[in-house]
């Protein structure tokens, strides 16, 4: 008798587990804001103020379109739905909290409105299709682990303004090649691009960026750092033994398209 009781205690406990099924349309709030449709495609749509962790770990969403007047994503919203592909956000939109796509491993289609200021610590951590990032003119700083292990973004824009990279912000993003930081920037903390193995071209135009420890281990031998002469960037680079050149001969970068 115990023994089936527990087995029956165990079924429960795996059901409970399992992911909503997408079948058919599906309908329901998220906080006392937030209306929300899925149909049986997999299409999310909603409207209203987004609560943290809204749809965590939701594998049955494939397309998220969210209507404008929404101005937040809240944190961890959309972490590990792993089958995400497509996600359109509104015009309206000012913040995307921390976690707020972490491990979405299927998105790849991403574009980021141009009023977003915040974009959180760890929000696209783990997106491993994605390919290109345009960073809106209005966000000053990329937190800690923002980009980490987006293993296929090959082309990320980072706007006049931003004023520091944070921790392991674009580690282990091992196909970008290239990446032009502003004058704006103050500071690049460890391990900002460590892991970036194809990584070519790194361009510092401030005179004072800092550069803390790591920022570069295991980026390849390929790596040149352009930057003025006398420089911290400088000075850090050669101290690493990683390849240094004037401004003046740095390439032009390539901005990646944004739909």
């Amino acid at each position: 008798m115990k023994k089936t009781s527990l087995l029956l205690a165990l079924l429960l406990f795996a059901l409970a587990l399992l992911p909503v099924s997408a079948g058919a349309d599906s309908k329901g709030v998220c906080g006392p804001a937030l209306k929300w449709t899925l149909d049986n495609n997999g299409l999310l749509t909603g409207k209203g103020k987004m609560d943290n962790g809204a749809f965590y770990l939701r594998t049955d969403i494939r397309n998220v379109i969210i209507d404008e007047g929404v101005t937040t994503i809240g944190d961890y919203a959309f972490m590990d739905c792993g089958n995400i592909e497509t996600v359109i956000l509104p015009a309206s939109l000012t913040s995307i909290g921390s976690q707020a796509f972490k491990n979405c491993s299927s998105l790849a289609d991403f574009a980021i409105p141009d009023k977003v200021t915040w974009i959180g610590s760890e929000a696209f951590y783990g997106c491993v299709s994605l390919v290109n990032v345009v960073i809106p003119e209005g966000v000053t700083d990329i937190w800690k682990h923002t980009f980490f292990r987006c293993i296929s973004l090959e082309s990320v824009s980072v706007p006049e303004g931003v004023t520091s990279v944070g921790i392991e912000a674009f580690g282990q993003c091992g196909f970008l090649t290239e990446i032009f930081l502003p004058d704006s920037l103050n500071k690049i903390e460890m391990s900002a691009f460590s892991g970036c193995a194809s990584l070519e071209t790194v361009v510092i135009p401030n005179k004072n960026t800092t550069i803390d420890y790591y920022v570069f281990t295991d980026c390849g031998d390929t790596l040149t750092v352009y930057c003025p002469a006398g420089s911290r960037a400088q000075q850090y680079a050669q101290g690493e033994g990683i390849r240094t050149a004037a401004l003046s001969a740095a390439p032009q970068p390539k901005i990646p398209d944004q739909e």
